[in-house]
């Protein structure tokens, strides 16, 4: 694996989706997030966001939008669906991405 096929997803990191982790820490969950923002951001590795019912449970945490800003800005906003690759919307940004290795780290 390397950045030039790999990229990175990240899957309803909100708000209120941070509420609902009980595995492991919330900060820790946080601080992982943080890094694969970081990482697409600055290592140019593709970076697709999703969020889920905004209009209920609110945007993305505000990490993801400050470390990067234009994956946020160009993210996927889903309905209730739990698989987001039953979404058309991010199925077809998926396959927009035409890498080999899919990083994802997803909340719901």
């Amino acid at each position: 694996m390397n950045r030039n096929d790999a990229a990175i997803v990240l899957i309803d990191h909100q708000d209120a989706t941070v509420g609902w982790i009980q595995s492991q820490p919330r900060a820790l969950s946080i601080a992982n997030t943080r890094m694969l923002a970081r990482l697409g951001a600055e290592l140019d590795i593709p970076l697709l966001v999703t969020s889920t019912m905004e209009d209920q449970i609110g945007t993305n945490i505000k990490d993801v939008q400050e470390l990067a800003p234009r994956a946020y800005a160009d993210r996927i906003k889903r309905g209730g669906t739990l698989n987001c690759f039953l979404d058309p919307a991010f199925a077809a940004a998926a396959r927009r991405l035409d890498r080999k290795v899919l990083i994802m780290a997803g909340l719901t």
